[in-house]
Order: C-alpha cells, then sequence, then structure tokens
C-alpha cells in the first residue's frame, strides 16, 4: 500500500509510456494550402469606408459650424468661469470618459 501511495499517477504513467510520434508526411502542409484564404487586401475598406462616410455627414450636416459655435460658447464659459454651462460640461465629461478609457487600455497592455 506505501508503494501505491509514492507512485505518480498510473494513468499519466500509462499514456506518458504509450506515447508515439505519427508521421506528418506533409498533411499539415496539405491542409493549410487548401485552407480559404483570408480576404487581408479588403480588411482596409470597411473602416475607410465608414470614416468617409462620417466625414462626408460632418461636412454636409454643417459640422464646422456647429463646432465653431460650441468651441465659443465653451471658451466664453471657461473665461467667465461659469461651469453651469450644459456644453461645457458635456465636454468636461467626455474628457474624463476618454481618459478612463486610456487607462484602461494602458493598464491592459502587455509588456
Amino acid at each position: 500500500m506505501n508503494n501505491r501511495n509514492n507512485e505518480p499517477d498510473p494513468v499519466a504513467r500509462f499514456l506518458r509510456e504509450q506515447r508515439r510520434e505519427v508521421p506528418d508526411h506533409g498533411f499539415t502542409r496539405r491542409v493549410m494550402h487548401r485552407l480559404p484564404r483570408r480576404r487581408e487586401h479588403l480588411t482596409w475598406a470597411v473602416p475607410l469606408a465608414g470614416a468617409a462616410c462620417a466625414i462626408g455627414l460632418f461636412v454636409a450636416l454643417g459640422g464646422f459650424e456647429a463646432v465653431l459655435a460650441w468651441s465659443e460658447d465653451i471658451a466664453r464659459s471657461l473665461l467667465a468661469q461659469d461651469w453651469s454651462n450644459p456644453r461645457l460640461q458635456a465636454v468636461g465629461i467626455l474628457m474624463l470618459g476618454l481618459s478612463v478609457v486610456g487607462l484602461c487600455h494602458l493598464s491592459s497592455q502587455e509588456e
């Protein structure tokens, strides 16, 4: 009984002793050549089309004028120290959110 307690797992030992390498004979290479090719040439097309649509909508819907109006309003609020301006608060919340996302991204990266 003492001998059984000192042995490693008999199943693991059996599998380790019976392990045999199977010759490949080029099987892996043939399988890899038959797999469908990745569409790497289209991976940039979807983000590019999305960015083009976003820029087009921004210009068409008067985004520049809106950004300028918001910027002037926020600058006046900052100079007057009027913290109750909802646009200023929205920009502050946006900056806080982006800071949290950036910190989370930095902390999740491996060295």
